[in-house]
């Protein structure tokens, strides 16, 4: 069974120009995008997980943490107490 689509020239013409970089048929590249649509989705368990999938290194990993706490302090001190209020 197949169905046809009803697109403007600018829609076609936005998914021919995509295919066109992907160097395949606008045909191909929609099923291309149903294919990817199907795929289940990736749960990352945190941030740092998310990045070793992106091919970063541990040590970038605690580089760029060391740069979010050094511009993102935690609001409680080390020792868990409430910093006091003025």
């Amino acid at each position: 069974m197949t169905h046809v689509i009803e697109l403007t020239d600018e829609q076609y013409e936005a998914i021919e120009s995509v295919a066109q970089e992907q160097g395949v048929t606008p045909q191909v590249y929609m099923e291309m995008l149903v294919e990817s649509i199907q795929k289940p989705k990736r749960v990352y368990a945190d941030l740092d997980d998310f990045f070793r999938s992106l091919g970063a290194s541990e040590e970038e990993i605690a580089q760029s943490q060391q740069g979010v706490d050094a511009h993102f302090p935690p609001d409680d001190p080390p020792n868990g107490n409430a910093p006091s209020k003025p």
